[in-house]
């Protein structure tokens, strides 16, 4: 596909270069507008104005492996959360109290699991937390825009994450203490990836994200304890065999589209024998909840111009969530951009068909990401193959 874009833009500069050529030809001659040479021009900016439009349409389907925006510049970070609590000026404990209240009540109409964990601690081990993380908090468009402009309710939905995933980990035999290797896969700007390095540094956190700018704020302002780098589209990733014990991602496969099963694969190839991955995703349940029209991700799907790649025959209209899904996985992709413009729906019994063929399934937990996104406990099982030894893929 680069190939073709490649070869579209380059007509358009041959055009380009036809017409500078034309245009003083027909401005040194006296008299009448030639009009041979006038047609050319018409013509040539009708053809360069044609292929412009393909080129344009060509880049908004076109998904680069490598998502570098070379322009990009961090804004001024943010002070870090103590500020946003009231935790570090002539605060009292009940005006501070006041304000982590009112973060966790933003908190809890759209994150109630995460919400409730953090209310599960004291005000004094929560002021404790917060105090502990002196690193800034990105701006809304350097953290995949996560809570807007409610600073303390970011900070506090990574914790909730957190203690979530501790949890989790726990349940699942495999806790995770000290030395434990913990993988948050697409750890954006570092919400989650943070937690761990100030709140839990005995364990080995590491991080990755396709997006450059992510990987650049966290190198410029968490602690150089932060592990993290950019990984491509494709199912690569530079880690060995066995060597994680848990791995987080949280609204990734969300919007994995192509190499879903490939991705699967790359994490359980990195996974230690029983090791357990913890992923979130659009289920059947976040499909009937867009039933609701005023539903944030129905609105951003209805009011941007979407396509069904299983199903082109259908209009992305609120009526079209009415209904059950209508097909087991669904791909919605925004027909503006050129990446980050899929979201991925999975009915749950198409997850325990297809994914798992490729790891055990512990356990399907409802609204673990926001309300909207439900969380998958996949299990690496040494007796699961599934691909023959020697058939292009080594699988431990």
């Amino acid at each position: 596909m680069r190939g073709i874009f490649d070869a579209l833009r380059d007509k358009l500069h041959l055009l380009n270069d036809k017409m500078e050529r034309a245009e003083p030809r027909e401005k040194a001659r006296p008299g009448p507008i030639d009009l041979d040479v006038g047609t050319e021009i018409v013509e040539l900016k009708a053809e360069a104005a044609q292929l412009q439009s393909k080129i344009d349409k060509f880049k908004a389907l076109y998904s680069p492996p490598l998502w570098n925006i070379p322009e990009w510049e961090a804004s001024v970070p943010l002070s870090p959360p103590a500020y946003w609590a009231g935790l570090n000026g002539p605060v009292s404990g009940r005006e501070a109290d006041e304000k982590i209240n009112s973060a966790l009540d933003i908190l809890e109409g759209g994150a109630e699991a995460e919400a409730d964990k953090i209310k599960s601690i004291s005000p004094e081990e929560l002021h404790a937390r917060i105090l502990v993380d002196t690193a800034p908090l990105p701006v809304a468009k350097d953290r995949e825009t996560y809570l807007w402009d409610y600073h303390l309710a970011y900070w506090l939905m990574g914790l909730g994450d957190l203690m979530l995933i501790k949890e989790i980990a726990d349940d699942a035999g495999v806790p995770l203490q000290s030395g434990a290797r913990f993988f948050d896969f697409g750890c954006a700007s570092g919400r989650v990836l943070r937690q761990f390095i100030f709140q839990a540094d005995e364990i080995d956190a590491y991080g990755c994200d396709i997006g450059q700018n992510n990987i650049r704020w966290i190198r410029k302002y968490l602690p150089p304890k932060a592990s993290a780098f950019q990984n491509t589209v494709l199912p690569s990733l530079p880690i060995p065999d066995d060597f994680m014990d848990f791995i987080y991602a949280g609204s990734v496969f969300t919007h994995i589209g192509d190499f879903e099963e490939a991705w699967l694969l790359e994490l359980r190839r990195i996974l230690r024998p029983n090791g357990v991955a913890f992923v979130t995703v659009h289920t059947d349940r976040t499909w009937a909840q867009l039933a609701n029209p005023k539903h944030f991700l129905t609105r951003y799907l209805v009011d941007y111009p979407h396509r069904c790649e299983e199903r082109p025959d259908i209009d992305i209209t609120d009526n079209l969530f009415q209904s059950p899904m209508p097909e087991e996985r669904i791909t919605l992709a925004n027909t503006t951009m050129a990446i980050g413009n899929l979201n991925m729906f999975h009915s749950e019994a198409y997850i325990r068909q297809h994914w798992g063929k490729l790891f055990h399934i512990d356990k399907v937990l409802n609204k673990m990401h926001g309300s909207h996104q439900d969380g998958i406990i996949l299990r690496k099982l040494e007796s699961q193959l599934p691909l023959p030894e020697g058939r292009g893929l080594r699988l431990r």
